[in-house]
């Protein structure tokens, strides 16, 4: 009997997350005076926002950068947060120094509106706008004082207690949960599906489980928050039980939603305008990042 061994071979890109450009050399640099000089204005200061200003910018264009927080980075600069994650600022100071040397002004704490745009006597628009948290449809959790978002927490506007109930068990909400750990705080997070982090890249995933398990964490998967009361919140396990588990702080990481309100305002109004990362739809920053880059390259 003659074995035969069979070697199946599958073509796997080289990319970076935070370098658009390893694994695409073949298109070439970003070059200049291929296209006429024009006048742009992104919304948006997020990893997406600033990679179209700096590739836009390095094509010739005169690039302005409103946004609307006091810093930029988007949910980037709320990721660097947690334990283990500060090293994410680099990049984040990165970008904005080429913005500097380039010329690019970033304005921040500046709300945009369809009208303001319409009037900025712009040719192109780079809707940059990002995403904003998902509400669950749960009872008692909409205008709860209790109730908090994962971003408003990590970014210290809201002071949490010593009990703390994390809605939402993927990696924002298991990085959330070690945040509040390290605090020293009690701390349950509930998730739907039957695995923490799920999302998350396997390494990291197993770093946070380690951190959780050390510090704690419990972590009650299969569950359905079904209610907040004023006791806690109440869950649902996969055979059907209730259980209620105290809180004084419960943070929802829920997921996100893109945050687009410009697009359809502006379409009829002659400007060209390019929409990128998370406004398209909420995903990795890798793609937001790629995105951005092409938005601005194709100026």
């Amino acid at each position: 009997m003659m074995a035969v061994l069979v070697f199946c071979l599958q073509t796997i890109q080289i990319t970076c997350v935070l370098n658009p450009m390893l694994g695409h050399e073949y298109e070439g640099e970003i070059g200049t005076g291929g296209s006429q000089k024009r006048r742009s204005l992104w919304w948006g200061a997020g990893p997406a926002g600033l990679y179209a200003a700096i590739a836009a910018a390095k094509r010739g264009h005169d690039v302005v950068v409103y946004e609307k927080g006091k810093h930029a980075g988007g949910n980037f600069y709320t990721a660097s947060i947690p334990p283990c994650k500060g090293e994410i600022t680099d990049f984040i100071v990165w970008q904005t120094e080429q913005c500097r040397q380039l010329g690019v002004e970033i304005k921040y704490e500046t709300e945009a509106t369809a009208q303001f745009l319409k009037e900025a006597g712009m040719d192109t628009v780079i809707l940059a706008t990002g995403s904003n948290p998902v509400v669950p449809p749960v009872p008692g959790l909409a205008g709860n004082e209790k109730v908090c978002f994962a971003r408003d927490l990590l970014e210290g506007r809201v002071k949490p207690g010593n009990e703390c109930v994390v809605i939402g068990g993927g990696q924002v909400g298991a990085e959330t949960a070690h945040f509040l750990a390290q605090l020293l705080r009690k701390v349950t997070v509930i998730e739907m599906t039957g695995v923490i982090a799920a999302d998350a890249a396997l390494a990291v995933n197993w770093h946070l489980i380690d951190c959780l398990e050390k510090r704690k964490v419990k972590m009650q998967t299969d569950a359905t928050v079904t209610e907040i009361t004023d006791e806690g919140v109440v869950y649902r396990d996969k055979s059907g039980e209730l259980h209620t588990v105290p809180a004084d702080t419960i943070v929802v990481a829920a997921g996100y939603r893109a945050n687009n309100p410009l697009e359809d305002a502006l379409k009829d109004s002659g400007i060209e305008v390019k929409v990128v990362g998370d406004a398209v739809r909420a995903r990795k920053v890798m793609h937001a990042i790629r995105e951005g880059f092409d938005a601005g390259r194709s100026v």
